[in-house]
């Protein structure tokens, strides 16, 4: 399992830094998040910090995440933050997705993604 850690937040950016090794139950955890937020505001913003980053377990690329949103207009945006040797992974992490504006940023850009993510 990875260490995740949500930034508190009062908007519709979800801030998530994740160090280790992502799994299904982890995803999971961030679901009651997102929810939340979209229940809120109406969509999300996600920035996902990948910070001593050490893959996933397969399984934690469920085709069908039960993530029980209405369509692809609730996350308009996700800023990936990582070493690139994930960024191909990431996006087709993030493909279930399938209008959504994604933007991939070194790990010293995370001031540049935080930037990019409030845009708009």
């Amino acid at each position: 399992m990875a260490d995740i850690h949500i930034a508190p937040s009062q908007s519709n950016v979800i801030e998530v830094e994740i160090n280790g090794t992502l799994s299904k139950q982890d995803c999971a955890a961030l679901l009651p998040t997102v929810k939340e937020r979209i229940i809120r505001f109406g969509s999300v913003r996600i920035l996902v910090h990948l910070r001593d980053f050490c893959g996933w377990n397969l399984r934690a690329f469920d085709p069908n995440p039960g993530l029980g949103l209405q369509g692809d207009e609730e996350v308009e945006q996700v800023a990936i933050v990582g070493d690139r040797r994930w960024e191909h992974g990431m996006s087709l992490f993030c493909r279930r997705f399938r209008t959504v504006a994604l933007e991939y940023f070194e790990p010293d850009e995370l001031n540049v993604a935080r930037a990019w993510i409030q845009a708009c």
